[in-house]
């Protein structure tokens, strides 16, 4: 989730076997160090194609649940960690 003006990030990560659910704010880009995340907790990254939002269902579930929270427009970098 991209905040107002592109000023900031929430990452939300959904791990299916455990249902998990990790919620980031980011400093830079998302997923700008997917690579060295994945080899370090030995795990495999899954990236849906742009605009194919059926193929991460619970992301999209659980990004909506997260906008009731903090709705579009907000300015990431004004919240907390």
């Amino acid at each position: 989730m991209i905040g107002r003006n592109r000023k900031g990030a929430i990452m939300t990560t959904n791990d299916r076997c455990t249902h998990l659910v990790l919620i980031r704010r980011l400093a830079g880009k998302e997923a700008a160090r997917h690579k060295e995340i994945a080899k370090g907790l030995e795990a495999e990254f899954y990236f849906a194609r742009p605009y194919h939002s059926w193929e991460r269902g619970a992301n999209e579930n659980t990004n909506g649940l997260i906008r009731q929270y903090i709705p579009k427009g907000t300015d990431f970098s004004k919240l907390g960690n």
